[in-house]
């Protein structure tokens, strides 16, 4: 038994029978005494302190790993809930500076295999994907990852989805951030969403449509941000345009030459023009995009009285000349500069005066 120990029983019997139950005391005296072990001195408090929050920051860092079903081994006891005894600081005093090695050494050790683990596994993204407007997509906050696992990550996911987009936003602990996006839809542009996140986050970043990173010195309002992109990429213009049209020869090479069309669908090629779609199909597709078909006031006859509501005579009133139900338009006289003038607008320009 060492002399701590031996100290520690006496004096506790001798004051045990000098000390009632029912006796209130708030302090008892403390003095040094000499011995003939040599004691280390004493941490300092800003040590003690120190060496508490490493290694509790060691404990979190083996918990945090063991829930991944990552293996890590620390050298330094850790296994208590209070971590060390006083007697157990004193004892490692000389060993803080190693201490605080072994906690980055730890540290790095967990990043690299968790790094490689999400590599190798992407189950905990591939739960979270959603079709958004059509497009796969994975939009997630990550925590303390490198620039280049994220772009594995991306990678890995982008080779393995078909249409799809994704946005990683890795958050550091300083609070700065990182975004690394990948998109194989012609529909998202990657560049313009990073630049904007960058943007946002006090940063700057950029790239192309299909692949872009950047970063912020400011991540707190990252899933905000994030809720913000998805809600983006729901409204996104879709890659095919319904057209209604007379199908000319005129009207075919017009809409074929125009820059951005890559041509009709339902063509068979070789310059063959496309079979229209039915109605049904039409309404479909709108009706998967939260639109529907424009209802116009088919009560309209010449000699009813309208007020333009859209376009360069928005806000005039005048008669209806004539009504042209097959193209939803309409020639209406307003009284432009004094005179009488026949103007043509859609059904939806105007709408009609009570009386």
């Amino acid at each position: 038994m060492d002399i701590l120990s031996i100290i520690k029983n006496k004096i506790g019997t001798i004051c045990a029978k000098y000390i009632n139950e029912e006796d209130e005391i708030e302090y008892l005296p403390i003095f040094y005494i000499a011995g003939s072990q040599t004691l280390p001195p004493p941490l300092e408090g800003k040590e003690e302190e120190e060496m508490l929050k490493l290694l509790d920051k060691a404990k979190k860092i083996v918990l945090a790993a063991k829930e991944l079903n990552i293996d890590l081994k620390f050298n330094f006891n850790i296994a208590n809930d209070a971590p060390t005894s006083y007697k157990d600081i004193i004892i490692n005093k000389n060993e803080l500076e190693s201490l605080k090695d072994s906690i980055k050494e730890l540290e790095k050790e967990f990043i690299i295999k968790k790094n490689e683990k999400s590599i190798s596994d992407l189950t905990s993204f591939l739960s979270i994907k959603e079709e958004i407007n059509g497009i796969t997509t994975i939009i997630s906050i990550t925590n303390d990852y490198d620039i280049s696992t994220l772009k594995q990550i991306v990678s890995a996911l982008s080779n393995q989805l078909d249409n799809s987009f994704i946005l990683l936003a890795n958050q550091n602990k300083d609070d700065s951030v990182n975004f690394i996006a990948k998109s194989t839809s012609n529909r998202v542009d990657c560049g313009m969403i990073i630049k904007e996140l960058s943007t946002s986050c006090k940063g700057n970043g950029g790239g192309s449509k299909v692949f872009a990173q950047g970063g912020g010195t400011d991540g707190t309002n990252i899933a905000a941000l994030l809720i913000n992109i998805k809600e983006k990429i729901k409204k996104l213009f879709p890659g095919y345009i319904l057209v209604e049209m007379i199908m000319t020869d005129e009207a075919w090479f017009v809409v074929r030459n125009t820059p951005g069309v890559t041509g009709f669908i339902g063509s068979s090629g070789k310059g063959a023009k496309p079979f229209p779609l039915q109605p049904y199909e039409v309404d479909k597709i709108l009706n998967d995009m939260g639109m529907s078909r424009l209802e116009v006031n088919t009560d309209l006859k010449e000699g009813t009285l309208v007020k333009v509501i859209s376009g360069p005579f928005s806000g005039m009133e005048g008669k209806v000349d004539s009504v042209d139900k097959d193209n939803n338009k309409l020639i209406v006289l307003l009284d432009l500069f004094g005179q009488e003038t026949s103007v043509e607008v859609e059904f939806s320009q105007i709408e009609k005066i009570n009386a």
